[in-house]
Parts: C-alpha cells; sequence; structure tokens
C-alpha cells in the first residue's frame, strides 16, 4: 500500500467513525449535534471524493506509462455492438459528499434533472418512518407530514418525496398504486439506511443515454 492509499484510508476511515457518531446522537436525540457533524461528515466526504479521483487518474497514468508499446497509434474505444450507448432508466440515484441526490428526465426538455437532499434530511425522514409507520401498512404522505430536522425546521416537501422515491429504488418502501405506500417489513432499519447510502455511486459518472 502506497502513501497515497494509506491517506485515502485514513479519510474514509474517518468518514466512517463520523456516520457512526451521527447516528448514536440521533439515538440521543442531540439534534443540534446531528447538524454540526453532518456539516463536518459533508466536508470528510468531499475530500474522499477527491482523493479518489486522484488515485484513479494516477492508476490511469500508470497503466498508460507500461501498458501502451513505444511507437504504436492510439486506438479509438469501440463502441458496442449495436453502436449506440447503453440505455439507462430514471430516476438514478447518486450521492454528492453527504447530499443524496435524485436524477431525472425531462421528456419535455429532453434533458437530466436534480433534487439534492442533505443525508441528515432523508436520514430523519428514514427514522421518521421506522419509527412512527408500522410496517405493511398503507399510508399517504401529506397523512405524514410536516417532519423536521435535526434543528427543528421542516423538511421541504419535495425531499420528502426523493427520500420516498430513493427508499423505493431500494426496495425498503414499497408503492400500491394510488393507495399509498408502505414500509416493507424488516427491510427499513438504521442499518440498511446506511448500507444503501454506502452503495451509492458518487456524482461525476458518466451520464448515459435515456431509455425512451
Amino acid at each position: 500500500m502506497d502513501i497515497i492509499q494509506i491517506a485515502h484510508k485514513i479519510v474514509r476511515d474517518s468518514e466512517s467513525s463520523l456516520r457512526e457518531l451521527m447516528q448514536k446522537a440521533l439515538e440521543q436525540q442531540k439534534y443540534a449535534d446531528v447538524a454540526e457533524i453532518a456539516r463536518i461528515t459533508d466536508a470528510v466526504s468531499k475530500i474522499l471524493a477527491q482523493s479518489k479521483a486522484a488515485i484513479l487518474s494516477i492508476a490511469e497514468q500508470r497503466t498508460i506509462e507500461f501498458s501502451k508499446p513505444t511507437g504504436v497509434p492510439e486506438r479509438k474505444q469501440a463502441k458496442s455492438k449495436s453502436g449506440r450507448q447503453k440505455k439507462v432508466s430514471y430516476p438514478k440515484f447518486i450521492k454528492d459528499g453527504e447530499r443524496l441526490i435524485k436524477v431525472g428526465w425531462s421528456k419535455k426538455n429532453r434533458k437530466e434533472y436534480e433534487h439534492r437532499v442533505p443525508f441528515s434530511a432523508a436520514m430523519f425522514f428514514a427514522r421518521y418512518l421506522v419509527e412512527s409507520v408500522e410496517p405493511g401498512k398503507l399510508f399517504q404522505v401529506d397523512e405524514i407530514l410536516p417532519v423536521s430536522d435535526a434543528e427543528g425546521h421542516e423538511i421541504p416537501s419535495y425531499q420528502v418525496y426523493v427520500t420516498l422515491a430513493w427508499l423505493i429504488s431500494t426496495g425498503s418502501v414499497e408503492k400500491k398504486g394510488r393507495d399509498g405506500y408502505f414500509v416493507a417489513p424488516g427491510r427499513l432499519t438504521i442499518q440498511t439506511i446506511n448500507d444503501s447510502w454506502d452503495k451509492l455511486p458518487q456524482d461525476g459518472v458518466v451520464t448515459l443515454e435515456c431509455k425512451q
């Protein structure tokens, strides 16, 4: 393990420790502390993203230097058999530091749009569902609003819907037509939320063609 990788591991361990600390503060209902820890974690996450980019850049450069034969012209990247980019379904979810991003597709404008939600707000709403909504019981969103964040401020309704869409994508919450939503029994816990968050790709991925 070289020095850059060691530095990356230190930052990654710090991010994990901060998230555990945030969870403890939530359990102890120290909401002001949660907000402050979230701000610190956001800064650390951005450093982690930058360090990942640095490692990838170094690895790519080393691959080019050691694998490219001298005097051989660089070939263009081969296209897929169909000659088109792989399609992707919307919405898709990524993260930017400590922010959840929902990426949708506007048929009218024929381009992507984004909605961003602080992870702390998403966590509070998810925790509210865990503690206040009986698993398997149908609910409407307007029945559970408003929901407040760590500082007692009302979470904007669009952030609630973005978080709900993300939880649906993970299988923690299910939608039953127009009848409403229900929490999937045994699938929505603080641990599963953290695990789902850790699996989200970082912002900066290449946008693929929209599925028409």
